[in-house]
């Protein structure tokens, strides 16, 4: 809460006057928010989006797949609203909508360390928060990952799980998917058939086959039957998946915060 103490029939600015007010003379306080209702995210600045979620009406201004731009390091990436209260109380989740870089999950072909150890983790990703415009507004939230083949997981058991603290992380196959909820739940947005990226249409001899993503990301588990490899989600064509991808490979890095 914010005290103000004035004489009466003091005009009261704040914020550069999106939010005014007047104290009468019988000491009658009155106070104007002067932001357009339902503005939208994109006319919005990090620091108003950051007030309305805390204030628990994101649900209000904001629909899933709304995007808004992050500025990192003098380039703007879309941003795009995955859930809503996902990752606790009066919080949103956004995940790139793009690229940011190509790299890897680690220098070697190894998922030993799984996630918590990972470059990926541990240099790449604090990298891009570092040089994120609105970094001062990401919430740091408990994530869930299982341990790699590596790490003696060879049986994909549930009671492998690490707990990382993460500002900036990359979704976990079960966030992605609902395949279970040992890595977290299944975000909202793809529950209702969301996607990464931009559609691209398959065709053939002039028909048109389908569509697929033109994106090829890493998610954060690492793989439980073999040493070398972590998740990825990559669609090549309507039906077929290459579930995993060698540590050592460079792929699309395109990760996802929470503000609240």
């Amino acid at each position: 809460g914010v005290a103000i103490t004035a004489d009466p029939n003091t005009e009261i600015i704040i914020n550069g006057g999106k939010i005014s007010g007047r104290i009468d003379a019988d000491s009658t306080v009155t106070i104007v928010d002067n932001r357009e209702t339902g503005a939208s995210i994109t006319e919005s600045s990090w620091e108003e989006v950051a007030e309305i979620i805390k204030a628990g009406k994101a649900k209000e201004y904001y629909s899933l797949g709304d995007i808004k731009t992050v500025n990192i390091n003098g380039v703007d990436y879309e941003a795009k609203i995955i859930g809503f209260d996902h990752d606790g109380k009066n919080t949103v989740t956004f995940m790139f909508n793009e690229k940011i870089e190509r790299n890897k999950m680690n220098d070697n072909s190894t998922n030993s360390g799984s996630w918590e150890s990972s470059k990926m983790r541990t240099t790449i990703l604090p990298e891009i928060y570092n040089n994120m415009e609105n970094k001062n507004y990401l919430k740091e939230v408990s994530k869930k990952t299982i341990k790699g083949y590596a790490d003696g997981n060879t049986n994909n058991t549930t009671n492998n799980i690490i707990t990382t603290n993460d500002k900036l992380f990359l979704l976990s196959y079960s966030e992605l998917y609902g395949s279970s909820s040992s890595q977290g739940n299944q975000y909202e947005y793809f529950k209702n058939g969301g996607f990464i990226g931009e559609l691209e249409e398959i065709t053939d001899e002039g028909y048109i086959m389908g569509y697929y993503s033109n994106v090829d990301y890493w998610l954060r588990s690492p793989a439980t039957d073999d040493v070398k490899s972590f998740y990825r989600e990559y669609r090549e064509d309507c039906t077929s998946e290459d579930p995993t991808g060698t540590a050592n490979t460079s792929l699309d890095v395109i990760p996802a915060f929470v503000i609240g």
